[in-house]
């Protein structure tokens, strides 16, 4: 028995002597990984951070603030309490606002004399593009700076960013032949692209000597990436159609663009607010490939919206923004179509797409006289950003496919003469809606 009892009074104090040491172990392995990690962390790590911190040095001598942007790090830096700069490529992305380098060109002269050396990319300021007048100047877009090569090279991307009229941050495509070559390196500047304003914080990173902003809401910038892709109306190919056809300047055009705009404004706002993406579709969209400008002969503005993004919500909250229904033609499943007016009389047509098949979608259109319906196809396509009228706004990216199925080859030459049951490339009938359902299928106010 005694035995026994001196058993379980050692095994007790064993457990205890555990649980008091069980700190000073933590400790000890803490204090162990850190110095295994600082002793026996890549030599092109250590590098790569004397590097990136001897270059933000000079931003801040100049006082140029700039932030991390490099959707790797961000993203490693939101599961880890101690974020470094270091990746394994030895390539980091940073951005800086455009009126902030501007307005330090002498930090690039400091720059030289500390060992970097640089390649700039031009373009022009893309606020400054105006239908009608010359294309404007080149300023800087992206900037590689390299000190070292191979694999002790450090690159460091300084991306330019644009904040534009809606208050939106936008950058040009990067020279592809300068970006990161692995396909599984997540980058930003394969395409120009535009982000919500990004809300910055200063943040401290391991062996930095500065601190570095970085977005506040890591979380929802990178989100963004994925579909932040922008594109413009082609500026030269319009210019030439303006050379052409001239720019209507007469008080009924100015009218209809401030009005298109106004109509677009409130779509935008509803649909926004129901989280719902919509483009521009049918002749707005052919006047913003085409012209930059909407089409003032037009007298409608259309918009596509998918299928599944549909809600009931949409026609109360687009009355609350002070539109009239005008009509709803064919249902959920089938041909639907919206259209609502505003004050001056100006038509917001909603188009809806159904997928057909793996490599098709279509829309529908109904004749309210007769019931008989017509479909509408076009290859499938993603969406980009744009902005139209001073407005952020998606477009099809694959524009030019799209706009040529729906009025061919010759899209380019202005017709003002249009039916849209017989004039579109891609007009088929579809039939008739049975009469016997026109009240809920054809519903005209």
């Amino acid at each position: 028995m005694f035995r026994v009892w001196r058993r379980v009074h050692m095994l007790y104090c064993v457990m205890v002597l555990s649980i008091i040491c069980l700190p000073l172990q933590i400790l000890i392995l803490y204090i162990y990984q850190t110095t295994d990690d600082i002793t026996h962390r890549p030599t092109h790590c250590q590098h790569m951070e004397a590097v990136v911190s001897e270059w933000l040095y000079s931003m801040e001598v100049y006082g140029v603030p700039v932030f991390l942007l490099d959707p790797l790090i961000l993203t490693e830096s939101n599961v880890v309490h101690t974020p470094t700069l270091c990746t394994t490529d030895g390539y980091i992305q940073l951005g800086v606002l455009e009126q902030h380098w501007r307005n330090s060109p002498e930090v690039l002269t400091r720059l030289e004399l500390t060992r970097f050396s640089r390649q700039c990319q031009t373009g022009p300021d893309p606020r400054l593009l105006v239908v009608g007048l010359p294309l404007p100047s080149n300023t800087t877009q992206h900037c590689w700076f390299y000190m070292g090569e191979g694999g002790d090279g450090v690159t460091i991307h300084l991306i330019v960013m644009y904040e534009r009229t809606g208050g939106y941050w936008w950058h040009s495509e990067a020279n592809r032949d300068l970006l990161p070559t692995s396909s599984d390196r997540a980058v930003i500047g394969k395409t120009a692209a535009v982000y919500d304003r990004i809300e910055l914080s200063a943040v401290v990173y391991n062996n930095i000597a500065q601190s570095l902003l970085h977005p506040t809401n890591t979380t929802h910038y990178l989100r963004q990436i994925p579909h932040s892709t922008f594109i413009d109306c082609p500026w030269e190919q319009v210019k030439r159609y303006h050379d052409n056809h001239g720019i209507d300047s007469s008080p009924q055009a100015l009218t209809f663009r401030h009005d298109a705009r106004n109509i677009l404004k409130r779509a935008k706002y509803v649909l926004d607010a129901l989280n719902i993406p919509f483009w521009l579709s049918s002749g707005t969209c052919l006047g913003w490939y085409r012209q930059c400008d909407v089409i003032v002969y037009s007298m409608d503005v259309d918009i596509g919206v998918n299928i599944h993004s549909y809600t009931p919500s949409i026609t109360p909250a687009m009355l609350q923004q002070g539109l009239t229904l005008k009509h709803v033609f064919g249902k959920v499943e089938d041909s639907l179509e919206l259209s609502f007016q505003n004050e001056a009389g100006l038509k917001l047509d909603i188009f809806f797409f159904y997928e057909d098949g793996d490599s098709h979608v279509w829309n529908g259109g109904t004749q309210a006289r007769t019931g008989k319906k017509y479909k509408y196809s076009f290859d499938k396509f993603s969406l980009c950003w744009t902005e139209f009228l001073t407005l952020r706004l998606r477009v099809p990216c694959q524009t030019l496919s799209y706009i040529t199925s729906n009025y061919g080859p010759d899209w380019n030459v202005p017709v003002k003469e249009w039916d849209w049951k017989t004039s579109p490339n891609n007009v088929q009938e579809n039939g008739y809606w049975p009469r016997e359902q026109w009240p809920s299928l054809i519903q005209v106010y």
